[in-house]
C-alpha cells in the first residue's frame, strides 16, 4: 500500500523540432517515484524528454498535479521532477547492496494503463551492462520483475518498499529471444 501511494504516473505532451527528421510528437506516459515529502520525484529522461507539459498522476487524486524538470542526466536516463505542493507520502532507498536473489518488485502504470502495476521477481545480476540505445551507464541491476513501456522510470523496490533501483529497459534486449527486465 505504501508503495502504490508513492509511485506516480507521468503524462508528457508536446512536440519538437527535430534538425534531421522535422516535427517530432514527444506525447507519451510513464511512471515516477516520490522521494520526499515535498514532492521530489525520480524517474528517466526518455520519461520526461521532450514535455512541452507534465501531468502527474497520484493514487487517490481525480486530477493532474502540475510538475516542473529540475534536472535530468541523459547518459544516466534520470530525471528529477518537482511537484507542486507538499506532503506527499514518498519512498526511502534501500541501504544495502542488492545481490542475486533478493526478493524485488516493479511498480508502475504499464502500456500507459492508469491502474497501478506491481510484478514480483528477484535480482538476476547486481551489476549487468548498463549500456542501451539511450543510456550509457557502468551497470543495471537486471531483474525478472515484468516491466513494460509504460514501467519506465518506476521503481524496483524491496518487500518493506525501499527503493533498490529505477526501471529503464525491459524486453528482448540486445536481440537474444529471452526477455531481460533492467533497473
Amino acid at each position: 500500500q505504501d508503495v502504490s501511494r508513492a509511485v506516480v504516473q507521468i503524462i508528457k505532451e508536446g512536440t519538437y523540432r527535430d534538425p534531421d527528421f522535422g516535427m517530432s510528437d514527444a506525447s507519451g506516459a510513464g511512471s515516477g517515484f516520490i522521494i520526499s515529502p515535498d514532492g521530489l520525484v525520480v524517474t528517466n529522461q526518455h520519461v520526461v524528454d521532450g514535455a512541452a507539459s507534465l501531468q502527474v498522476y497520484i493514487e487517490g487524486e481525480d486530477r493532474p498535479v502540475n510538475a516542473r524538470i529540475l534536472g535530468v542526466s541523459e547518459c544516466n536516463d534520470l530525471a528529477v521532477i518537482d511537484l507542486d505542493g507538499d506532503g506527499y507520502p514518498y519512498l526511502e532507498w534501500y541501504d544495502e547492496t542488492p545481490k542475486p536473489g533478493l526478493d524485488a518488485w516493479a511498480a508502475g502504470f504499464p502500456l500507459g494503463d492508469p491502474e497501478f502495476s506491481l510484478t514480483r521477481g528477484s535480482i538476476v545480476k547486481a551489476e549487468a551492462d548498463g549500456e542501451t540505445e539511450w543510456a550509457s551507464i557502468d551497470y543495471a541491476i537486471e531483474h525478472d520483475a515484468n516491466i513494460q513501456p509504460g514501467n519506465s522510470g518506476g521503481p524496483l523496490v524491496t518487500e518493506d518498499g525501499r527503493i533498490i533501483g529505477v526501471n529503464y529497459a525491459g524486453g528482448d534486449i540486445g536481440g537474444t529471444g529471452t526477455s531481460q527486465f533492467f533497473a
